[in-house]
């Protein structure tokens, strides 16, 4: 394009670039490069394909290691992901598809989140494990051998780092909550000093962010993915509706239906009503109580007082009438 072309070319971060998908525009700068220009690349780990972008673009490279030393915190990586609480596990899921990691691991607040991350990334990694405090010896043993093996490449831990892991080939440390106290995180950065801690951080923990700049003396670099929506809502757990039951008509159309247990105004309270409140009747002591004698059964009814309209009574067996209103045939003879 008539612009001259560059003598100097740096690259940092050459494996996170390729992670992240800039292998083929890496690729494409060695015919856009004129001459043999300076090429500086910076990586935190030497994979293939910065080997294949390390052919294309330079010539008898020099290469140099620079060995972290953990008693400065400040010449170790270190990132913050700024994220809400409720997208932390769909952001880790996502930054576990984009970094091309050889060993990781992951420090949860305690067991059960550590669970429950493990169960999510197997769905993206089925060699995700978890390794817990309260394990037998044998499966603590079993599991160390197999991350250090390189049979599982993450490992799911909580609270802090076991004494007996080897952690030399860890390439990345994922903290999926900041520790309260700040000591344990900078343990950690001298436990891991080789590998690139990734720091999850809440609007919670951002007083913790800033406690940890002022100890490194720098501050931390905040990153963020592209292509993830940050602005997703907190998703509400429903629960299971239950069928509503359909009441029934009231009897007293028109009005409002009484509760139970209550009076309705406009209902008399008798002794006729079901739900009338009965009292009791005043008791009287058992030795003040004298009943009246009943009449015999024998005893004949008293005559009227007027003589002329009383009948006379019948005797013998009085007559019957079956249903229907007719005698009986011995009556009508």
């Amino acid at each position: 394009t008539g612009s001259p072309a560059p003598t100097t070319l740096l690259l940092t971060e050459a494996d996170e670039m390729i992670a992240l998908g800039a292998k083929t525009t890496l690729l494409d700068l060695g015919d856009i490069l004129s001459g043999k220009p300076q090429v500086l690349i910076f990586t935190g780990r030497e994979t293939r394909s910065v080997t294949v972008v390390s052919k294309v673009l330079q010539h008898d490279p020099l290469r140099h290691t620079l060995k972290p030393d953990g008693e400065y915190p400040a010449s170790i990586p270190q990132q913050a992901w700024p994220v809400a609480s409720h997208l932390k596990t769909s952001l880790l899921v996502k930054l576990y598809r984009r970094i091309h990691t050889t060993s990781m691991l992951v420090i949860a607040d305690d067991e059960e989140i550590a669970d429950y991350l493990a169960h999510r990334l197997r769905t993206v990694e089925s060699s995700a494990a978890t390794l817990y405090n309260n394990d037998s010896a044998e499966r603590q043993t079993s599991l160390r051998n197999r991350f250090e093996a390189g049979e599982i490449k993450l490992l799911l831990l909580a609270g802090n780092i076991p004494a007996k892991l080897r952690v030399e080939k860890v390439t990345h440390v994922v903290n999926y909550g900041l520790p309260s106290d700040i000591t344990v995180y900078f343990n950690m950065l001298h436990r891991v000093p080789r590998a690139v801690h990734l720091n999850l951080v809440s609007p919670r923990e951002e007083e913790r962010v800033l406690e940890i700049e002022d100890r490194i003396g720098r501050p931390l670099f905040r990153d963020f993915l592209p292509d993830f929506d940050y602005s997703q809502q907190e998703r509400k757990r429903e629960r299971p509706s239950r069928p509503k039951r359909k009441r029934r008509p009231s009897r007293h159309l028109g009005k409002p239906p009484s509760k139970k247990h209550e009076w309705d105004p406009e209902t008399p309270r008798t002794w006729g009503d079901r739900n009338a409140p009965r009292k009791d009747p005043a008791k009287i002591p058992l030795a003040e109580w004298s009943p009246e004698p009943l009449p015999g059964i024998s005893t004949e009814q008293k005559a009227s007082s007027n003589p002329t309209t009383a009948k006379p009574a019948a005797r013998g067996r009085p007559s019957r009438r079956r249903r229907g209103g007719r005698r009986s045939r011995n009556n009508k003879k």
